[in-house]
Parts: C-alpha cells; structure tokens; sequence
C-alpha cells in the first residue's frame, strides 16, 4: 500500500509532453515501491494532501486498499484564486468522487495537510481569504464530507505550510523528518509542524500539539 501524490506543472504521465498547467495526480505502487504506476491527471490543481480514508467508509479497490483523500489548494487563473479548497477521492487510480469545493472551507491559496487517525480526517490549512494567517485545523467524522466549521486554532498570527503527524500509540513512537532534522511528536496528541512567524509567515519552522486528538493504545483488545 503505496503511494505518492505529484503536483506537476508540466508536462505530467497523460499530457504527451503537452505544457498546460497545474496538473494533479497520484503515483501508486502495490508491491512495495519496485514499480509505480500514474494514475489519471485532473488539471488546474496543485499542492494536494493525500490521507487514506478511515476502514469502512467507502469501498476498498481491486487490491483491498482504502480509498484515498486528496485535498488541494484553491486552485488560481488569470483572474485570481478561488479561496476555497477542493477535495477528490480516488479508486484504482481514476477520481471517483470530485473535484468538490468545499464552501466551508476557505483558504487563500496555500499548502495544507490532511491525514487519518483513529477513523477520523485531520486538515491543517490556512484560514483566511486575505493573508497567510491563522492556521486551523478541522476534522472530518464522516470521510470528508463535511469538516467542522470552526477548528482548532494553531496559531493567530502570520502562517504558511504545515504538515500533520498523527500521535503514536503508546509503546511507540513517530517522527518526522524536515531536512536533516528529525521532530518526535511522542505519545499524545497530534502534532503539527508549520512555517510562521510574527512579521512574516517565513521567519521560522515552528511545533506544536493539537489539544484533544489523543494517541491510542497498542496491543490490547477493546
């Protein structure tokens, strides 16, 4: 069960080599990594966030893995940027479900991060219509249909990329790498790592815990 999301400008697998924009679309692998297969393109989308969707909330493909969320920045032409983002879910490598703009959903054109823990969806993004600031995250109960309206606000100020870790379940332990930098988000919460600052939204690599996503337990039943 692998796979990787690419954001190409140009060209992307489908396009012959023809130049047309942003081009969003998923390298998928079932047997570990040694081939990698395109999957279909969806033009105008980019910076997109992939997350399985919980066990049970949709089909399963040809090869019994979950369907797959993909969550992108607004997408932006000659006349501006939508400020909403857009959703997808994909099957087998052909988009099943979407685009779909989510109207609750508003962000003015950046990267965001969407990830899976314990049967719930987690979106890290940036909301507001005007500036990099105030970075939020939402859940989604229900495989992304709908997400909740307000979030946990991370951080007031000026704020850009951000990427989620889920907690690790006690008894382990989860790490993410930025450069050479390792970050161990430890039992708990979710972490979020994000850029931020008080000038700018690019002062600084900043960490933080999402109060209330709390880290399951290993081994055990019940």
């Amino acid at each position: 069960q692998e796979l990787d999301a690419l954001n190409a400008s140009s060209p992307d697998p489908s396009s012959g080599g023809d130049a047309s924009g942003d081009v969003a679309f998923l390298y998928c692998s079932h047997d570990g990594g040694t081939s990698w297969q395109a999957s279909q393109s969806v033009h105008g989308l980019d910076e997109c966030s992939l997350a399985f969707l919980p066990p049970g909330a949709t089909a399963a493909d040809s090869t019994g893995i979950p369907d797959v969320l993909m969550n992108c920045r607004p997408p932006c032409n000659a006349n501006g940027c939508d400020q909403h983002r857009v959703q997808l879910v994909w099957r087998d490598g052909k988009v099943i479900s979407g685009p779909t703009r989510l109207e609750g959903v508003i962000d003015p054109a950046c990267q965001g991060s969407v990830v899976e823990h314990a049967g719930v969806l987690y979106l890290s993004n940036i909301a507001s219509t005007h500036a990099r600031e105030r970075l939020t995250v939402r859940h989604s109960s229900d495989a992304g249909r709908t997400w909740s309206r307000n979030g946990t606000l991370i951080w007031a100020g000026f704020a850009a990329y951000s990427q989620l870790v889920p907690p690790a379940a006690a008894g382990a332990e989860a790490t993410v790498t930025t450069g050479s930098v390792g970050v161990g988000v430890g039992v708990g919460s979710l972490g979020v790592l994000f850029e931020a600052g008080r000038a700018s939204p690019y002062e600084g690599i900043w960490f933080t815990h999402v109060p209330g996503v709390v880290a399951p337990q290993l081994g055990g039943g019940g």
